[in-house]
């Protein structure tokens, strides 16, 4: 998925016809606005037709389209695991009770320490 297509996906709900449409679908009534209006829908991924011929939104798509332009999370180590349950922007909240991971919070806040600063 690329920039254009989130673009050309928002660029419909930027158009009156398509966002009426798309909000009737949402709250579950006949939009009033024609066939194309819904096959643009369609196109964007932002609306499907079900068996029995009737057009069903799909908000779905917007989860798709965060998902896809997310830059990829970025996995943890053991430490910054430890850190992150143990800190909170920076302050210790408690000390850990297991003794591998209170070294881990202990090694943490001797490299934060300034030699010489009180």
């Amino acid at each position: 998925m690329n920039d254009e297509e989130i673009r050309r996906v928002l660029g419909l709900l930027h158009q009156d016809d398509t966002l009426r449409a798309f909000a009737s679908l949402v709250l579950g009534q006949p939009p009033e606005q024609g066939e194309e209006c819904l096959e643009r829908l369609g196109r964007g991924g932002l609306a499907v037709r079900d068996e029995d011929g009737r057009w069903r939104a799909r908000p779905e798509r917007f989860r798709e389209l965060l998902k896809a332009a997310a830059p990829p999370a970025r996995r943890l180590t053991g430490e910054e695991r430890v850190l992150e349950a143990f800190l909170v922007d920076g302050r210790l909240k408690e000390i850990p009770a297991k003794w591998e991971k209170r070294m881990v919070v202990l090694r943490h806040i001797s490299r934060v320490f300034e030699p010489g600063v009180r």
